[in-house]
C-alpha cells in the first residue's frame, strides 16, 4: 500500500471501480440508516464511504482515523462539510477512541474494511456495541474462505493503533463474528456476499 498516493491519484489501478462496487452493495441498500441519523465511521481512509454517507443526509457524521495522510486528505476534501458542522474528524486510535464516546451517541456505526487490519477484533466489536447504536454495519473478510499473509494485512492496519500490536492477524470466520455480535446484543439484519 502506498500511503503517499492520494485518493485521486492517477495510479488508481481500479480502486475507483472497486469502491463503486462496494458502495453499491454495502451502502446503497442501507441508505435509510444514514438519512437524518447520527453516524460514526471507523477508519474512513480516503473518505469514499464518508462522502456517500454525508450526501445521503446524515444529521451528524463523525469519523475516527489515525493515519496522518488520510486525516490530511479528509480535512482537505471535506473542508466545506466540516465548516458546516456536518462532519467531525477524530484523529485518534480507534481502539481507545471508541470507549470515549457516550452510550447512544450514534444511531449507526460503520466499520467497512477495518476489522481485518487489527489483531484486536473483539476489542473493536465490544467498543462498537458499547455505544449501543441501533445498527452496526460491518464489512470484513471471512477467515474460512480468505487468506492473506499477515504482513500484508497487518502493516496498513498498524496505522490505526497507537499501541504495540502483535505482528500477526487472522481473519475472523463469519460464523464466529456472528456469534460474537449476538453475544453483544446484535443479530444479523441483512448479509451481503460481495
Amino acid at each position: 500500500m502506498n500511503l503517499k498516493a492520494g485518493p485521486n491519484d492517477s495510479t488508481d489501478n481500479g480502486h475507483s471501480k472497486l469502491m463503486k462496487v462496494r458502495e453499491k452493495y454495502l451502502l446503497a441498500p442501507f441508505t435509510e440508516y444514514f438519512a437524518k441519523l447520527r453516524v460514526l465511521e471507523l477508519a474512513p481512509f480516503s473518505g469514499w464511504f464518508t462522502r456517500f454517507i454525508v450526501n445521503e443526509g446524515a444529521a451528524d457524521v463523525q469519523v475516527i482515523e489515525l493515519n496522518r495522510w488520510a486525516v490530511k486528505a479528509l480535512l482537505r476534501d471535506f473542508s466545506k462539510e466540516i465548516l458546516e458542522g456536518k462532519l467531525k474528524i477524530h484523529e485518534a486510535d480507534i481502539h481507545t477512541k471508541l470507549y470515549e464516546f457516550a452510550s447512544a451517541q450514534f444511531d449507526t456505526v460503520i466499520c467497512l474494511g477495518f476489522l481485518y487490519h487489527t489483531p484486536h477484533v473483539i476489542w473493536v466489536l465490544e467498543g462498537m456495541a458499547r455505544l449501543q447504536p441501533e445498527f452496526i454495519l460491518i464489512e470484513t473478510f471471512d477467515g474460512t474462505s480468505f487468506s492473506l499473509a499477515a504482513e500484508k494485512i497487518n502493516e496498513p492496519g498498524m496505522r490505526q493503533s497507537d499501541h504495540l500490536c502483535l505482528p500477526f492477524h487472522a481473519c475472523v470466520p463469519k460464523k464466529l463474528l456472528v456469534e460474537w455480535m449476538k453475544l453483544l446484543g446484535y443479530e444479523v439484519l441483512r448479509e451481503i456476499d460481495k
